[in-house]
């Protein structure tokens, strides 16, 4: 993944669940991905819980995602 930029803001998250996402990407649960976070938005806070809205980036033996909004956990239903 050498050509995504790694920032201070870049995160790594563990995906607890998928809620919407393309047959090949349902099976992430578990899994670690690289995110990089909106401009607009603050990164959050390590060991917060986050439902995250992204776009792929890249694809590899990991996955990266393109932020493009966030909700607490406990505002999204599945």
């Amino acid at each position: 993944m050498a050509d995504i930029p790694v920032d201070e803001r870049t995160l790594v998250a563990r995906v607890e669940q998928v809620l919407h996402a393309p047959a090949a990407f349902a099976a992430l649960a578990g899994a670690l991905v690289t995110i990089e976070p909106t401009a607009d938005t603050p990164p959050p806070e390590g060991g917060s819980r986050w439902t995250f809205f992204a776009h792929g980036v890249a694809f590899g033996e990991s996955l990266a995602l393109a932020e493009v909004g966030r909700l607490p956990v406990e505002d999204v239903r599945a």
